[in-house]
């Protein structure tokens, strides 16, 4: 069910940024839904699952269309860290 509504709200949120299909998607319910369904993924979803980056996804949509605030800063940092630890030694023995 989470995976179908995920979907239909893509889709919706790519009708209400098109000029045409606009005036066709009520935008007090589209974010009602959109609130509805990422409260119910970050209840779900797990740090590394599928369903935590569906909720990025949405958060991410969310904010491009205008009808949810971004809560987390995008990361403009595109490198890895050199300077990493690890409690596991990098070596082949």
């Amino acid at each position: 069910m989470a995976g179908r509504q995920w979907g239909n709200l893509l889709t919706l949120q790519a009708a209400y940024i098109d000029p045409i299909l606009k005036p066709l998607i009520d935008e007090h319910t589209l974010r009602y839904l959109l609130d509805k369904t990422m409260a119910f993924l970050s209840l779900v979803a797990h740090p590394s699952s599928a369903l935590q980056i569906d909720y990025r996804i949405l958060e991410h949509t969310g904010h491009v269309t205008g009808l949810r605030p971004l809560t987390h800063p995008p990361n403009t940092n595109s490198s890895f860290s050199s300077n990493t630890t690890s409690d596991v030694p990098m070596t082949g023995r």
